[in-house]
């Protein structure tokens, strides 16, 4: 499990990064993976089941620093983002 973790992290990105209103997830290879992203103080501000597709639209989140975790069966990570 741990080198299936191993290789999520690396291969997960997130971009453009600063950005305006819409981010990438690119290097996810499990179709059933789900995201959440949180703000800085650990709330939870949106979540989707299933990645469908790579875009998230972040359009109505306020500037600022935001982490998306990227979840599958077995593994997750985390990637810090910035919302102009």
């Amino acid at each position: 499990a741990q080198q299936r973790y191993d290789a999520m992290v690396e291969s997960v990105e997130l971009s453009p990064n600063p950005a305006t209103d819409r981010i990438t997830i690119t290097g996810v290879t499990d179709t059933g993976a789900e995201y959440q992203i949180y703000d800085e103080k650990g709330h939870m501000v949106t979540t989707r089941k299933k990645l469908d597709g790579s875009d998230i639209d972040i359009s109505k989140l306020s500037a600022g620093t935001y982490f998306c975790k990227i979840f599958s069966e077995k593994a997750y990570v985390s990637k810090k983002f910035v919302k102009q």
